[in-house]
């Protein structure tokens, strides 16, 4: 373990020097600031979340987590990146459709990334949904964009291998960094056939530009 002379303490005070082009000046910046500067991840989910069946269209991020999913009016900076990985389990009947909206917005009813995907026979399989997000331009709607990225991934039955499909989608029409953002992931199956089910066991969020 590091000792404490080489960790950060958050009420400790650290000197710091700044470079103006042509001279250093120092000054002090508390360890909890620098620790909130240097700290890269926004969410991270703790508990497993409950299964989402049939038609039900309903958040998939439904257990709880440490840290947040929304991000306050105003507090977006162009060229913010986020990156977010989902793992859980999920069935299906031949034939399926499933679909997953990511959302924003301040009621997380802003489309960010809409997709579908018909399944072939899944029982109690892993998949992964892994999610970038990209604040190209910020403001009102028409002003504000934001890209954003999918890959999702699953293990049929017969099949030996993963499939993956890869979806993209900028959002330069109803994006909104002047109200508050809040993230979800919401999924729905074509059927209410009692062999469709999914639900979410890891999801974490990071902001890492």
């Amino acid at each position: 373990f590091p000792s404490h002379d080489t960790m950060i303490g958050a009420s400790d005070y650290y000197d710091v020097d700044k470079y103006d082009g042509v001279n250093y000046t120092s000054s002090k910046i508390s360890g909890a600031s620098l620790m909130a500067a240097l700290k890269c991840g926004v969410y991270s989910q703790t508990t497993q979340g409950t299964d989402q069946t049939g038609t039900t269209y309903q958040s998939i991020l439904s257990g709880t987590g440490v840290g947040s999913l929304s991000v306050p009016a105003n507090g977006f900076a162009a060229g913010d990146t986020f990156h977010a990985d989902l793992c859980g389990v999920m069935s299906s009947a031949n034939n399926e459709v499933i679909y997953f909206d990511i959302l924003g917005g301040a009621s997380s009813t802003v489309s960010l990334l809409s997709f579908n995907n018909t399944l072939k026979t899944t029982t109690d399989k892993v998949f992964t949904l892994k999610l970038k997000f990209v604040i190209r331009a910020i403001g009102a709607a028409g002003v504000a964009s934001i890209a954003t990225y999918a890959e999702f991934m699953y293990n049929d039955n017969a099949s030996a291998k993963s499939e993956t499909f890869v979806y993209y989608n900028e959002n330069i029409t109803t994006f909104d960094t002047t109200t508050a953002n809040v993230l979800d992931l919401k999924i729905k199956y074509g059927s209410a056939s009692g062999s469709n089910k999914a639900n979410s066991e890891l999801f974490t969020l990071h902001k890492f530009y």
